[in-house]
Formats: C-alpha cells, structure tokens, sequence
C-alpha cells in the first residue's frame, strides 16, 4: 500500500505541534516523532526546513535562536540531544492525591502536600525533564533536608511515599521515625552512624537475627556508636564477673565471647545459653546491692536471639566488649545519665 502523501498544510499545522515544546526542551525528538507518527529523521528534516523556509525574524519569534551576525545567516532550531539525562515524565490525577511517575520512580504527593498546586502546575503539559529540573522537583515532593540527605547518603537513604530505606531495606516504627528525625535536624553525623549500623545489619547471619534485632532497636532507646555497633547494659556481681556462672571477666577493657553455636537461638526461651545484655528499660530499676552496672558494646553481626518475652528488652549475643562501669553515675539519678547513654538516636 503507498505511503499517504501529506500536503504543506498538514505539514505545517503537525510542525506547530511540536516544535515549541521541542525548543523549551520539555519534549525529546522521539517523543514528538512518535506523537506526529512520523520517523525521527522526516522530523528532524521538517524542522530544518521550516527554519531555512522562514525569515529570521519570524525564527526568532517563535523559536530560540543565536543572536544575528552581521550578515544574518539561517537559525538552526535547537533539538535536545536524546541521552539518558532527560526522563519521562507522566502524571495520574487522582481525588486524594497527584501521582508522579519519573523514569522508573513514582511519588504521590497528597492533596494536603503544601507545595501540591505548585507541583501539579510545573508539570501540566510536561512530558520529560533533564536531571536539573528533576532534582528540583524532588525537593519540592520530599522537603530540601531529606534530599540534601538523599545526596549526602550517595543514595542510600530513601524516604518515599512514607516509606523509610536504607540501602532498599525498609525501615518501621521508631526505626523510620528516629532516621527521618534525624534526617531532617541535618545531623550527618548521627546519619553516618545509622548507615554504619545498617551495614552492619546487613551482614546478620540470617534473615530472622536481621529482623529481631530491628525489633530490639524499635522497642528500646539504644544509642549507636560511631562504628555502628549497639550500646547497652549488664549487671555483674562486685567483682565483674557475670551473674549466671561467676565465670566470665566483665571487667573495663576485656571482650567477652563465646561459639556462636552455644547460644541458644529460640526467641521463645526467655532465659538459656548465651551471653545477655539488655536495653535502659530493663535496668532502670537497678540498685545494685553489691552489684556494678557495666557498659557493653556489641557488634549488630554477633546478634543471636531477641527473648520475646520482656518485651524485647534484653538478648542473647556470642560476643561483646565491656567498655564502662557506669554504677556511680546511674545511682546519682541526676537526669544526665538516660541523655548521655540512651538518647543519641531518639526522635
């Protein structure tokens, strides 16, 4: 069947159509194509002839052109380069909320979302954007802070449609809130050691140590280190040595560890075979009697159970490392005590 011979009418009403667009750059050569249904090179060869057919006068009026030398030559339209820096960009309207589809991301901005009429104007009739006015966009739809954070992480914090992640792990309860809390007081460095304490996580021996040790932390107020490692509490006898046995050496400075196969890892047995630390909650009834209240340090990859029972405030571990005996200033119950060790990571 031959090809339909279009007439300079039709041509230049199917012009009009796309090349404003074209020239703001809100439209790719391939798109336009695909709209005219027409191939890339008829267009681009429509285009080239529209200008070289025009006055530059008239180019320069409809399309953004070089300033004219002295002896004004032809305006060349400007076509944006299909490369991967531009992104479509489709929208889906919606009572409650405006779905904004970027590439291969989605993001609904609510109604009640304080910049959504600015966010819905910007992309009435835009059908692909360049990095530049994508990241703008993303400040508006997130907030400055947590795309300044975004970038900061080199991606790894993600914070969309109200879902929290850290590395495409989903964060929950206290968790997410304690991150986004974070995130928006600007405080990188608390941010370093989350991401450090989520590294750590990661490398957990199994699935189900990964998510009890999420419920420890949700259920607690725990401070993370600047290694990301857990800090929390144990009572031992006057001499420092553990409750249970009397054997093991709690004092200031010794790691204590045993096989990670002798820890009982039944999160339904409340007390059995393991070395135990627990959370502030658990202790905070202390009064020592003789006893001494140690500061212990624990890597999140030595995590072996987390007793339901409690209500998490206290696990099983293989290893950890004593690093203070802080009796005197617990006992003082001055205030400074629950700030200093328990609250570097609260929301």
């Amino acid at each position: 069947m031959a090809a339909t011979k279009i007439s300079a009418t039709e041509k230049r009403t199917m012009i009009n159509r796309v090349k404003d667009r074209i020239a703001a750059g809100t439209l790719t050569m391939s798109a336009a194509a695909i709209e005219l249904d027409i191939s890339r090179s008829t267009l681009s060869r429509w285009l080239s002839a529209e200008v070289n057919d025009t006055p530059v006068e008239q180019v320069k009026a409809s399309i953004t052109t070089k300033k004219p030398s002295r002896k004004p030559k032809p305006s060349k339209v400007k076509m944006p380069k299909e490369s991967a820096k531009m992104k479509a960009v489709k929208t889906i309207s919606l009572p409650s909320a405006l779905v904004v589809a970027i590439g291969g991301d989605s993001y609904e901005v609510k109604v009640n979302h304080p910049e959504y009429e600015k966010i819905k104007g910007q992309l009435e009739s835009v059908e692909a954007i360049d990095a530049e006015t994508e990241k703008a966009l993303l400040v508006l739809i997130n907030g400055e802070v947590i795309e300044k954070v975004k970038e900061w992480s080199d991606g790894k914090l993600e914070i969309k449609n109200g879902v929290v992640r850290w590395e495409g792990t989903a964060l929950q309860g206290r968790l997410a809130k304690v991150l986004i809390a974070t995130a928006q007081s600007g405080d990188t460095e608390a941010l370093s050691r989350f991401g450090l304490f989520i590294d750590k996580v990661n490398q957990a021996i199994s699935y189900k140590v990964t998510n009890r040790l999420f419920d420890f932390l949700d259920a607690n107020n725990l401070r993370i280190d600047n290694d990301g490692d857990i800090i929390g509490f144990k009572v031992v006898r006057a001499n420092y040595t553990d409750k249970h046995t009397g054997k093991f050496d709690n004092s200031v400075g010794q790691v204590v560890s045993i096989p990670r196969n002798q820890v009982d890892d039944r999160d339904e047995v409340t007390c059995s075979n393991g070395l135990h630390f627990c959370s502030y909650d658990y202790v905070k009834s202390f009064s020592s009697n003789g006893d001494r209240l140690v500061l212990v340090k624990v890597d999140p990859r030595d995590f072996v159970s987390v007793p339901t029972d409690y209500q998490y405030t206290k696990c099983r571990v293989c290893r950890y490392k004593v690093i203070e005996d802080v009796t005197t200033k617990f006992l003082a119950k001055d205030g400074k005590f629950v700030k200093e060790y328990t609250q570097h990571n609260q929301a």
